[in-house]
């Protein structure tokens, strides 16, 4: 079992983007929705933002990340089923867990699309900028 006080870390590379792995109790500072869609949030460094968005993988819609600001760590990067019992097909949130490394303004740009298709102004997208101290 690992406790909240133990840390393990490890690297590992998805796409253009360095994922910080770290396991343990790390607790959000400020919770983002949609409703936060193209706003800005203020954070320290050293804050962890997570982030909620639903997503029905099943169709192929999925999110990924199109821009993160050098200055933020993804340290966690999920998908959690709605509701129970799981059923085939359900929708659910991912959730990103982001951690400000460093002082200054940073953006994150997310788009929701069919990863084989190109890329549509019907494309869902979702931005947040990040202003730490």
């Amino acid at each position: 079992k690992i406790w909240e006080s133990e840390i393990r870390r490890g690297l590992n590379t998805k796409g253009d983007h360095t994922v910080v792995l770290e396991y343990g109790g790390v607790m959000p500072s400020v919770t983002i929705t949609e409703a936060n869609n193209a706003t800005q949030v203020s954070l320290s460094v050293g804050d962890v933002a997570e982030i909620h968005l639903e997503e029905n993988p099943t169709t192929g819609f999925r999110w990924s990340i199109d821009e993160l600001s050098p200055g933020l760590d993804v340290i966690d990067d999920k998908f959690h089923i709605a509701g129970t019992p799981l059923v085939a097909g359900a929708s659910g949130v991912h959730e990103w867990r982001l951690r400000v490394a460093e002082p200054g303004s940073h953006t994150l740009r997310l788009r929701l699309a069919q990863e084989w298709e190109r890329e549509s102004a019907a494309d869902r997208r979702f931005t947040v900028d990040i202003v730490a101290e």
